[in-house]
Parts: structure tokens; sequence; C-alpha cells
């Protein structure tokens, strides 16, 4: 009876500790988004992020998190790059990235033509591209044709001998191909040979266990096999397709082929490896086929003008109609259906003079028609501006209008003109002093405005070999792009993914991953091993496998794909950060004593000021090295990167994912704060001060007591800076005398103000931005550029030098 008791007491007293504790521990009662807790149906809940990064957004960063917004699903926005997002990150190995192809066709990938579209991967889609067998070329998709059989032979497809040919499907033809029983050399049309058993054994054929051997006619050899199975006695028995020489009376024809010879494999199931051309049912549509399996093409009911409904692949690999459904005439449009109109209702088709009325095939008759939306003739009394090829009065082109080049067509209604045609530009980069370039989506590169002064500091920077352009009242100046060549005859340098500019040379990025660069070589900037300048791209030597390049004042480093730094040109402030001063025309490694191997590792990213260099390490922290302001604490130049501070310059500055060079410097962190330090003298710090900063100080908002917040990336000026914010405008602050803010007048701000002008009430959806020590500019997310501040040697490359009051102009492209 006392055990009984103690035990009753021992349960009571565990029960009121549990009920206790478990009272202590905060329950959530109520799914609330902003209440921290990722509850169903929510992406995310303040900082907790589910344990989502940008890398399992899809996104290549690695050190960087996503935002969560306020109704509880991901910001992307400070994540960076993607597969998706129109641009192609040659770094992460794409080479397509949406409507972006850089260049490349069916054709180019050895197709004979048709329409080449870009994966999910970021790589080539080659389905829409054609293949033209008996055309003597091997495409792509084509084992052989003709007589060429793509270096291959008997012996390389695994026969000891004889001769292959192609057949006019374009597929091998092995007939002549011979085999030696004994060699040891399992052939195709042997089972096995000697000890060769093509990876086969007793288990593996259905036995028990036991030793599979192989016989003197090379043929499967079961007698060491224990635990029956009949596979390979040559009689037909219940499960076995076939056994030996018994094929149940199948052939290559009965299964579909053209022909050839069906074997018996040695798991006794039909092998149609010698079984010529195709094969209905197979799942793969060839010549011959509508269709195979889920294979109808392109094929739909509405492209057969059979309505709506289900098509469906018969077994005779013709295309089966009977799913479909003619709705044409049940009152009713169904553009899915290819349907224009219905009985009356002509789908908002207007007739200006006549009679328009709806066909027997649901699409709207115009014959009785005589003015329309659509005849080719502007007709103002019904409020059309354009029609068709006659764009009316207006005569802007995409060019003239930002655009790379392309000329607008008119929108289907006729009441305004569609851009969707227009070509984009895809990178941009602006000079130290007045000079920019771009990309357009052939991936050939345009600069424009200085070329070459009189005191020839500017040495044919612009890279189309003339000095001819127009006198700006300085030099040589383009006023509008013009196009980098290779050689006198005009040829395009062709490949280019990315431009960066120094102060008197330029270099380009290519898809390969090699760089090239012209224009002043002093101090051997142009990294191809001499000091001779250069009207020409020169590639710079010993240099493959470029990610990203970023050149100021008079040199440039680079990030290779390895995570590696490589510097070259001038070396007078230490900006090669090789631990030396002596400048270096061809790359020389930057060195790091805290990395193993002695070198600078795991970069993710680098950008050049006029003298000194940062790179930003995959681990979110930012290092720095040549001339002074490093934002380690001091104003000591040095020769090696120093790593970058915290504010209160007790930690490494960490969570850093966007990042800008000048004479100062400015970075932006994974909350979307910015910091910035280095000269102050006109406010370009963000802090609302005029002191200079040894280590990094938050920008801040205008009301000069919190931080900025909200910024998506970050690019500086001489004096300036600038920001895009993650609702895609564009925001400066700091010297203003030249208008380099972008809003109009010569007032400067310490904090930062939105860009803004009489050709652009707001510059929205900006993508890119680009500094100098003149202003700055803007490439848009439909690929316009704009540009602001200075224009005197023709930096906006819209034709002038006109400053258009301090706001942001449109760059003129010259593409047809």
């Amino acid at each position: 009876m006392r055990t009984q008791s103690s035990s009753l007491t021992f349960i009571v007293l565990f029960l009121s500790t549990f009920s206790l504790i478990a009272c202590d521990t905060k329950v959530k009662v109520k799914d609330a988004c902003g209440d921290g807790f990722v509850d169903p149906g929510e992406q995310c809940d303040g900082a907790d992020l589910a344990g989502a990064t940008c890398a399992s957004l899809g996104f290549y960063s690695v050190s960087t998190q996503p935002a969560c917004s306020a109704d509880c699903t991901f910001d992307s926005l400070g994540c960076g790059e993607r597969c998706g997002d129109g641009v192609i990150q040659t770094a992460f190995g794409e080479t397509c990235d949406g409507e972006a192809l850089a260049g490349a066709t069916c054709r180019t990938l050895g197709f004979t033509g048709g329409i080449l579209a870009c994966g999910e991967n970021c790589q080539p889609d080659v389905s829409g591209c054609d293949s033209l067998c008996g055309n003597g070329a091997v495409d792509p998709s084509e084992p052989c044709d003709g007589f060429d059989l793509r270096g291959q032979t008997c012996q390389s497809l695994g026969w000891g001998a004889g001769r292959l040919d192609c057949l006019v499907s374009c597929q091998f033809d092995e007939s002549e191909c011979q085999s030696t029983c004994g060699d040891g050399l399992a052939e195709p049309d042997e089972a096995c040979d000697g000890a060769a058993l093509r990876g086969l054994t007793c288990a593996a054929l259905g036995f028990a266990g036991g030793t599979l051997a192989c016989d003197a006619g090379c043929a499967l050899d079961t007698t060491g096999c224990t635990g029956g199975t009949s596979c390979g006695d040559g009689i037909l028995d219940e499960g076995e397709a076939c056994n030996g020489a018994e094929l149940a009376g199948a052939d290559c024809f009965t299964l579909g082929f053209d022909g050839g010879v069906l074997e018996c494999g040695a798991d006794c199931r039909l092998v149609t490896r010698r079984c010529l051309g195709s094969r209905c049912g197979d799942g793969v549509r060839e010549d011959g086929e509508e269709c195979d399996g889920e294979d109808l093409g392109d094929a739909t009911c509405p492209s057969l003008g059979l309505g709506l409904g289900t098509l469906a692949c018969g077994s005779d690999c013709h295309l089966a109609t009977v799913g479909c459904e003619d709705v044409c005439g049940d009152g009713v449009i169904q553009p899915e259906a290819g349907e224009d109109c219905d009985g009356e209702d002509l789908g908002g088709f207007v007739c200006y003079a006549g009679t328009a009325t709806c066909g027997d095939d649901c699409r709207v008759d115009i014959a009785a028609c005589t003015s329309f939306c659509g005849d080719g003739v502007v007709d103002e009394g019904w409020g059309e501006v354009c029609d068709s090829e006659d764009l009316g009065a207006l005569t802007a082109s995409c060019g003239e209008l930002g655009w790379a080049g392309g000329q607008p067509a008119c929108r289907a209604d006729c009441q305004a003109l569609d851009y969707a045609t227009c070509l984009p530009w895809v990178d941009l980069a602006a000079a130290q002093l007045h000079r920019t370039c771009g990309v357009d989506p052939n991936s050939h590169l345009w600069c424009w405005g200085v070329n070459k002064a009189h005191n020839a500091d500017w040495y044919y920077v612009l890279g189309d070999r003339t000095n001819t352009h127009s006198n700006c009242g300085y030099g040589d100046c383009s006023l509008v792009p013009v196009q980098v060549v290779m050689d006198g005859n005009g040829t395009p340098l062709d490949g280019v993914t990315a431009v960066t500019l120094g102060i008197n040379h330029s270099c380009a990025l290519k898809l390969d991953g090699t760089v090239w660069c012209w224009g002043r070589n002093n101090f051997g900037q142009l990294g191809d091993g001499t000091t001779t300048d250069r009207v020409t791209p020169v590639q710079v030597a010993s240099l493959q496998g470029v990610t990203q390049v970023a050149c100021n004042g008079d040199f440039c480093c680079a990030r290779t794909s390895l995570g590696a730094a490589w510097c070259w040109g001038n070396n007078q402030q230490g900006q090669l950060g090789n631990d030396l001063t002596t400048n270096a025309s061809t790359r020389v490694r930057v060195v790091h004593a805290g990395d193993p191997s002695g070198f600078l590792a795991d970069v993710a990213r680098v950008e050049a000021g006029p003298a000194k260099t940062c790179a930003l390490k995959t681990d979110g922290t930012l290092w720095c090295w040549g001339a002074a302001n490093l934002g380690d604490g001091t104003t000591a130049a040095s020769r090696v990167p120093v790593q970058v501070l915290d504010p209160a310059g007790a930690a490494p500055l960490t969570d850093v994912t966007d990042f800008s060079v000048f004479t100062n410097t400015c970075v932006r962190r994974t909350d979307g704060t910015l910091l910035c330090w280095g000269h102050n003298t006109h406010g370009s710090l963000g802090d609302q001060t005029t002191t200079a900063r040894a280590l990094p100080v938050h920008v801040l908002v205008q009301s000069g007591l919190d931080p900025y917040t909200g910024a998506a990336q970050v690019n500086i000026g001489a004096e300036h800076s600038c920001l895009i914010r993650d609702d895609r405008t564009a925001w400066c602050w700091g010297n203003n005398l030249t208008s380099q803010l972008g809003i109009g007048g010569t007032w400067g701000f310490g904090y930062p103000v939105q860009v803004a002008g009489w050709q652009v009430p707001h510059l929205l959806d900006v993508a890119q931005l680009a500094g100098s020590e003149a202003g700055s500019c803007a490439r848009t997310q439909d690929g316009r550029i704009y540009c602001w501040g200075a224009n005197g040697y023709g930096r906006f490359g819209d034709g002038t030098q006109d400053s258009h009051g301090g706001t942001p102009a449109p760059v003129h492209g010259q593409l047809p």
C-alpha cells in the first residue's frame, strides 16, 4: 500500500511540474501576417524567412538573403542576378536569357534554319530549329548525312571491322559492320564474348545465383546459373517478349520501322538497335509522321481551323481530330479558337465607310468596307494617329527616344505607336570624364562623347578608328553613338556582354570570357604586354574565364570564374593589389596573406576607382586597396587588400550585396541600407555633413534622423552618389554644380532626391546606373538610356551639347 501511494504522489508532482513548464512556453494561438511566425499561405514573416535564401529562390547570389514584404511574400529585389531576368549572366554559365540570345541563331548553332529560343535553364532551346536530311551537311540532330559520318566508324560504334554508311533517313547503316567472336570484345550483335558479359549476371537474368558464362558462339551460357529461369533456352515462355531466335512473329516492320534486323536481348526483351528508319509510337515525331504520342508539333484544334477541343495523335502517327469542336457560329467570339468575330459580334472592329460582316470562318470580312483601322491610311477624322506602315506625324524613331535603334509600329487600334519592336541597350558604362558606351542586343558596342582632346590625354577612345567626327570645342567628339570596330574594314567588335571605361581607355568583356581594350596605353592599361596606344581593340594577354571587369583611371581589374582577381595598368598607388607600385602591362594577381593560396580568393565582384580597387567576397565582406580612404578607419593607402570595417570600427563590415567605387565608396547591405566613406566636401556621403569619413557612415533620410532604406543598387560618380530604390526609381545626392543630380538647377543635396525632368517627369523602371565626374546615365528595364549633367563633349549622345536644363535626356541610338 505504501508503494502505491508513493507512485501516485510522484505522478501528481510530475504532472504539476509539467503544467508549470508548459505555462511558461509561448504559444501562438492566432495566424496573422506580421506576427513573426510563418503561417500556412505565407512565404515569410518579418525576420523569419523559413530558411529561404536568394540561392534557394533561384538567384545566383550565395551570400545574400531576400527580404520579407509587408504582405509576407519574399522581396527578392536585392538578390541580384538569376536565370530569367532577361540579362545574360555569363559569370554563371548562361548563354542566353529570355529574348537575349547573344547573337545566336539556329544557323550559328549548325542548323539549317528555324526559330531559336532560350530555355528555362538559360541555355539555347533548339527544338524550333530545322534540320534538312539529305543536304550532305550534318545538323546537330542528325547522326550522319550523306558521306558525312561525324568521324564515326564501325569500330567507334563497337564493331570489330567493316564499313559504316549513312541511310537516306540520316541514320547510321551498320549492315556492313562485322564482329569477330572470340576477340574478347562484346560487339553489337554478340550477347557476350569471352569474359565480356556486358555487365550481366545470373541474378540479372532472373536466376537465384550461380556463375554466368559465354559459350564459343558468343551466346550467354546459363548452365552455371541456379534457381531457375528459362530465358536463353530458346523456348518462348510467359513474361518473355522473345527467347533466342524465337521472336514471337515480331520483326522491325511489325514494330513500325522501315526494315532492318530485330534481335532478342540476353534478358529476353526485343532489341530494335538494328532496325532502320523511324518508329511510330516511340514518342518522337519524325519525317512522314504528323505526330507521335504526345508530340503534336505546333498543331492544335484552332491552328487546324477546327475550333476548340483536344487534338490527339492516332496510332498511325497522324493527327486525330475527333476531339475538336467547331464553335464558329455560336455567337460567342472564341479567340483561342482563332475567331475574331462570331455572328453579329465583330469584336470591336469598326468600319468607317462601307460594311463589314463576320464570315463563315469567323473572320471579319472587309470586302465591302472601304475605310478602317488597318487599311494603311491615317484617318484623323476617326481619331487615328497612325495606320499600319503609315506612322502619320509620329516620326520619332526608337533611337531618338533612348533605345539602341529600331522602328516603332502602329498600335493595333491606330491610336498610338507601339514601341515593343524597339531594340534595347543591354549594358551601360560612363567614363571618368565625358564619354559613354552601351552594348546593343546584337552584342555589338557603341560609344559616344570625347574621342581625342587637344592635349592628347584622350586618344581615339571611341574605338571606331577615326578622329574626324566633329570639333566640339575641345577636340574630336561624336555627339551620337559610333560603333566600336576591329579593323579598317569596319568589322564590329562582336560577342560583347559588358563594357567598362577608364579615363582614356576602354575595355569590353566578351561572351567567351576574354577582355579586349583600346585607347591610351602609357601605363600598360590595355594589358597586351606593351605600352603602345591602340585605335582598335586588342586582347588582354593571358587572361581567360573572365566573368566581370572594372576599369577606372589608367588601370583595370577583372574577376574570373574561379573567384580570382587580376589587375593591370597604373600601379603608382598600389591599386593593382600585388604589394608593388610598379606598373604592369600584363595581368598580375591580387595577393592576400589571409587566404591559403596567398592570393585573394572567393571574389564575387570587383570595382575600380581612379586609383583604388575594392572586391566583394562571397561571404559578404568587402576588401579594398590602393589610394587612401579604404574604409579601415585610417586614411592610409595600401598595396594589398585591407578589410572594410563596420561604422564602429570594431568588426568587419558584413552583409554587403552591392557596392560602387570612385573617389569615395558606397555599399548596399542586405537590409537595404547604404553606407559610404571617403571625401565629403559636397555631401556625397549622404550623412548630411561635409566631414570626410575613414569609416562607413549611414546615408540618411531627408530628416537626418534615420538610415535611408529601400535601396536595391548603388552607383557613384566623382562627387555625387546615386541609387536605385526597390521600386526602380533613381535618386541622387552630393555635388550638383554640373547638374549631376538630374533634378534641374545646380543646388546640391546632402540626402537622396529623386531624379526627374521635363523629358522624364520621373525616371522609372531603372535597371542600371553609371556615374562619372560630369554626371550619370541610367538604363531602364525596357532598354533605354538617359543621361544628365554636363554635356559639353556630347556625353549624352543625343546629337547636341545641350545640358537640357540638367535633367535626363535620351541617347539617340543609331541601329536601323
